[in-house]
């Protein structure tokens, strides 16, 4: 993932985001990668910081 983003705009997710942080791409594969979503498949995953629980 190459994001540039202007300064200030990661520490606005951060306050914005029920979590309180933005997920490491590695957070996203580990899961992906692991026997807990073995029945993922075509499936589009949204990763929303908890923004729509």
């Amino acid at each position: 993932m190459f994001w540039h983003p202007a300064p200030g705009v990661i520490a606005h997710y951060n306050t914005s985001s029920p979590l309180g942080r933005m997920a490491e791409p590695r957070e996203v594969a580990a899961w992906l990668l692991s026997d807990r979503a073995s029945m993922v498949r075509g499936a589009l995953v949204l990763v929303d910081r908890g923004a729509g629980a």
